[in-house]
């Protein structure tokens, strides 16, 4: 990896490709350089946070009040955490990615949208308190993690809280919850080398 030089489109094609969550496009990138494309994979989007974060900054005032989808609005990505947030407790979901955050109703699988509380769960640490929770559904067997916060987390602290409980993510894993591994919706951009011109 420390000897692979990308050309400027190539750049551009793993940048664009992260930002898309396009998985194929990077291993293709990879085999062709003869790569590893899980290696290739976490650079890229490493490579792709600034441009993620300044759109995530940009579009956050435009999300619509009433956007109750689990994915994220600006970049499709599924939240990284939900934040129970203030002394109201409202859900709010963040991205990993741009940083994004939006209010959704409790009670309801991000995932798949299922309502039935009865197929809603939790799993909590013994005598944890309410700090740290995750989200389950039985029905399409997802997680999420759900953290108490009296405010918004920053947009690197996300990360730091995401890493910090990755523990359990471990948990959820073991008794069967995943999540998805592709996006929300399929994103459609292209990026452009504008100081070549």
């Amino acid at each position: 990896m420390r000897q692979y030089r990308p050309s400027t489109g190539e750049v551009l094609r793993l940048v664009g490709a992260a930002v898309m969550q396009d998985r194929e496009e990077i291993a293709a990138v990879a085999a062709a350089q003869g790569l590893d494309p899980d290696a290739l994979s976490s650079v890229s989007h490493l490579a792709a946070l600034p441009l993620l974060r300044s759109s995530g900054r940009a579009l956050q005032d435009r999300i619509p009040q009433h956007w109750q989808l689990g994915y994220c609005p600006v970049c499709a990505a599924w939240p990284v955490l939900a934040e129970r947030r203030g002394l109201d407790r409202s859900r709010r979901l963040r991205c990993g990615r741009c940083a994004a955050g939006w209010e959704v109703q409790w009670l309801c699988c991000i995932y798949c949208g299922e309502r039935e509380h009865d197929r809603l769960g939790s799993l909590q640490p013994d005598g944890g308190g309410e700090l740290l929770r995750v989200e389950t559904c039985a029905t399409c067997r997802g997680y999420l993690k759900s953290l108490a916060s009296l405010q918004s987390f920053p947009a690197f602290e996300l990360l730091l809280q995401d890493l910090e409980t990755v523990e359990f993510d471990l948990v959820a894993l073991d008794r069967g919850y995943s999540r998805p591994l592709k996006s929300g919706f399929t994103l459609d951009i292209e990026l452009a080398d504008h100081a070549s011109r």
